[in-house]
């Protein structure tokens, strides 16, 4: 057989693998966050000048009367509009529709807000 020939199948075949486990595993991370969450009430964000460290406390809220046993939250904290640092904490509970995240992040300067992702997992 022509070595081009074998390179060719070898190659497809290692194409037709990583498909397949790419579409296997397409429902492990799911965002969900469009439209199913929305913060609610008021999110404290607290800053330690000393530590380093900015602690957020927000509240979500199911609006599609979905519930859920476990989710990630990602936060991205930014200041002037430039990412300066993430979060990711896993939510679990039983059924829920409804979660608060308490955590803590060790950040180079005070952020000015945040955005988040919830993801199934």
């Amino acid at each position: 057989m022509d070595k081009r020939l074998i390179a060719g199948i070898a190659m497809a075949v290692v194409i037709l693998i990583v498909a397949v486990f790419a579409v296997a595993n397409s429902d492990d991370d799911k965002i969900i966050i469009n439209g199913n969450f929305n913060l609610v009430g008021d999110s404290q964000i607290d800053w330690n000048d000393t530590t380093q460290e900015c602690s957020v406390f927000p509240n979500f809220v199911s609006n599609d009367g979905g519930s859920y046993d476990v989710l990630k939250v990602t936060l991205a904290f930014y200041n002037d509009g430039k990412l300066i640092g993430t979060n990711d904490t896993v939510v679990t509970g039983d059924s829920f529709k409804d979660f608060s995240v308490n955590t803590t992040t060790k950040l180079p300067q005070k952020p000015d807000g945040f955005t988040f992702d919830i993801h199934t997992i």
